[in-house]
């Protein structure tokens, strides 16, 4: 579940079985809505050279100083109270692929999808949508901090794009979809490949899907939400809520046209909205990688197999009607079975981060924020690696919500 807010720290909140399914907006037929956010941002970091140098006693350090900038637009179109569909389009962000060579800056279409309603409380979606895992916002106009965390970047996954069915009851506390997509967890599943546009010598043989995985692999999702004590506008503030994927030879563990290994994840959130001026948010994720297959796709590449856990806590305070305050811790552990890649057994990196959300025109489509986080990163039986060990990041962040 993506939990997702007006704005940073001070908006509603508004949760879904999943960011694909919205509540009725009692928009008339053939309604057309245009929204998204540009969002400004300076960056100071404090961290180890990007030269490969291995980490050592003497932490070698180096200042980064930086501007960027993002936005997205979304259309919104309501053909009638039977379907929806919506296009989510980011500009600027640099992950738009993981190719060589990668186009950093260019459009990254996010979301693009149909929604039906099949009544008794059932709806379709199909098309290309942000996942439903997860606690933490992807899109930073739902952050209670100025960046995203290392939870994140770690277990959420990619946009998919496929399909799902959801079932949501304003009158019950129980929510939940079934998805079944391209893939969660190779970014190249999320570029809209298809089999009639990737042609070899026109006998249709071309290859659409990752190197790493059988052409045709899928992955299935489920998500789970209950929700508990409803304001009194009858909505649930406080949720509960448990995910699942498994995703076939998803992993990028495996050696050059060898399989990657299967991938199972599961996670366990909670949101707590109802005390005064509080909001509270917790998440633990756990996702085990199967050893990869080599080429021959007989036996297993030794040390390849992967355990992964994490978590985080967050708790944000308002303080006055215009700032509110944010502490953030997250933790992510790695661990390669059986040695390990590259001589690396385990690895775990902790985060705490401060931040300060403000909206100084008490408007809630502006926000001035400031973050200030921490990382520390530590090996255990392992050779050393060119990451760093320790790090500042500092960051000022200027957004402006398109209504």
């Amino acid at each position: 579940m993506i939990v997702r807010y007006v704005v940073p720290a001070l908006g509603a909140l508004a949760i879904s079985a999943t960011p694909i399914f919205a509540a009725e907006t009692g928009l008339s037929k053939d309604a057309v809505t245009i929204g998204g956010w540009v969002d400004t941002m300076l960056t100071v970091a404090e961290m180890p050279g990007q030269t490969g140098t291995g980490l050592t006693a003497k932490e070698e350090s180096g200042t980064g100083i930086e501007f960027s900038a993002m936005a997205s637009l979304k259309v919104g179109w309501t053909l009638s109270d039977k379907a929806k569909a919506r296009i989510n389009l980011w500009f600027g962000n640099q992950d738009v692929n993981t190719g060589t060579p990668a186009y950093p800056g260019a459009i990254n279409m996010r979301e693009a999808y149909l929604v039906y309603d099949l009544g008794s409380n059932l709806s379709w979606t199909m098309g290309k949508y942000i996942n439903h895992l997860g606690w933490e916002s992807v899109e930073p106009t739902g952050l209670y901090r100025v960046n995203f965390g290392i939870v994140q970047s770690m277990f959420y996954g990619n946009d998919v794009v496929g399909t799902a069915i959801g079932w949501a009851d304003k009158n019950s506390p129980f929510s939940g979809s079934f998805h079944v997509v391209n893939g969660y967890f190779n970014p190249a599943d999320a570029r809209n490949g298809s089999f009639r546009n990737n042609l070899t010598a026109g006998n249709g043989s071309g290859v659409s899907r990752p190197a790493t995985r059988n052409n045709n692999n899928l992955g299935v999702g489920l998500d789970l939400v209950m929700g508990f004590n409803k304001n009194s506008k009858g909505d649930y503030e406080n949720n509960i809520n448990l995910e699942f994927a498994y995703d076939p030879n998803a992993g990028t563990n495996s050696p050059a046209a060898g399989l990657g290994g299967d991938v199972f994840q599961t996670g366990l959130n909670a949101t707590i909205t109802s005390i005064p001026k509080w909001v509270f948010g917790g998440e633990v994720i756990y996702r085990n990688t199967t050893s990869a297959r080599p080429a021959t796709g007989i036996g297993h590449v030794p040390g390849s197999h992967r355990q992964d856990f994490g978590w985080a806590l967050l708790a944000n305070m308002k303080v006055t009607d215009k700032c509110s305050v944010t502490a953030n811790f997250q933790e992510v552990s790695q661990d390669w079975r059986g040695g390990g890649l590259g001589s690396t057994s385990n690895q775990v990196v902790d985060e705490y981060t401060l931040a300060l959300l403000t909206q100084p025109l008490s408007n809630s489509n502006l926000g001035v924020n400031l973050e200030l986080s921490y990382l520390d990163t530590q090996e255990h039986n392992a050779a050393v690696s060119s990451a760093y060990d320790h790090a500042w990041i500092g960051a000022l962040e200027g957004i402006i919500i398109i209504p």
